[in-house]
């Protein structure tokens, strides 16, 4: 295996070229991937965005005695989201909300689509103390740590 300096010259079929340049020409490459992915899927969104299923943002912490999960579900009434924990894990869902009856021309809004997400927990947590609360389009999870033998519950927003 050989190895090049940044910088130093390297061979290739069309000519010589830099590792800069070459790492530039792959990062132009990248980004022109990305766009047309995003555009590909924006224009499905308008005829198919009830199909398509996101995964919220979150952020997991650990307290001591209990862990916490934040989970951005911007523009979802409490009622269209369900929180399901088991002993390791936690599942948040929610259905689309329909705001508008007109036709949609473009749909990017986190609640114009399904959502689902499921999270592993690296402590086993006590399912009945589970609380929920949504404030301000966030979702707060307290999942405090330890369990008893139910397996799994459906828990209430509060």
């Amino acid at each position: 295996m050989s190895y090049v300096e940044v910088g130093r010259p390297i061979t290739t079929g069309t000519g010589e070229a830099t590792v800069d340049t070459s790492i530039n020409m792959i990062a132009q490459d990248i980004v022109a991937t990305e766009v047309t992915v995003r555009d590909t899927l924006s224009k499905l969104a308008p005829t198919h965005g009830r199909s398509i299923v996101r995964e919220p943002p979150i952020d997991i912490y650990d307290e001591g005695d209990r862990i916490v999960l934040i989970v951005d579900m911007p523009g979802i009434p409490k009622e269209n989201i369900k929180v399901r924990v088991s002993v390791d894990s936690v599942e948040i869902s929610a259905i689309p909300q329909n705001v508008n009856n007109g036709r949609i021309l473009r749909a990017e809004r986190l609640a114009n689509f399904k959502i689902y997400r499921k999270v592993q927990l690296p402590y086993r947590i006590k399912i009945g103390e589970v609380r929920a609360y949504l404030k301000d389009g966030v979702l707060y999870i307290y999942l405090p740590k330890l369990t008893d033998t139910t397996e799994s519950l459906d828990i209430t927003i509060e």
